[in-house]
């Protein structure tokens, strides 16, 4: 099975990743990219305020070097983020976005579930094959409600 990963982001990261299908980090991370492959998975989770599973992407190429300016440049004037991938937006969860209590199946007492404090630093999470299959599952299993993502 090829790994499927958990990649938390900003809000605004996920509007760039929709519209240009890349995703992209500094040069002093560039070793982070270097650990996916050509077709893993990656679901895309998105900080609060919406704090959810926005979509899935597979990975469509090797780790390169990018000059476009999608996220604008830094205080010194280079390139943010030239170290990226390309992406395919399998599922586009917007309208239906998935909590997490959903996906790992667990929620507080007030039915929500907080992974920022784990989160805080990680780009990609490997998730477990078991969790894995089941997130999937629930991808499919809510296929009516998902909007799929126009190629």
């Amino acid at each position: 099975m090829k790994r499927v990963w958990l990649c938390p982001i900003r809000l605004k990261s996920w509007v760039i990743i929709k519209k240009a299908k890349v995703y992209g980090l500094p040069v002093g991370k560039k070793k982070h990219l270097d650990d996916l492959n050509i077709d893993d998975l990656i679901f895309i989770y998105v900080y609060p305020p919406k704090a959810r599973v926005v979509g899935l992407c597979k990975i469509v190429s090797k780790p390169y070097f990018g000059y476009d300016n999608h996220w604008g440049k830094s205080i010194t004037g280079s390139i943010k983020y030239p170290y990226r991938i390309n992406l395919e937006i399998l599922n586009n969860f917007e309208k239906n976005d998935i909590t997490l209590a959903k996906t790992i199946g667990y929620s507080n007492k007030t039915g929500s579930f907080t992974i920022e404090p784990y989160l805080k630093g990680v780009l990609f999470l490997e998730l477990p094959q078991l969790v894995a299959q089941d997130m999937l599952s629930i991808i499919s299993n809510h296929s009516s409600g998902i909007t799929r993502a126009a190629n």
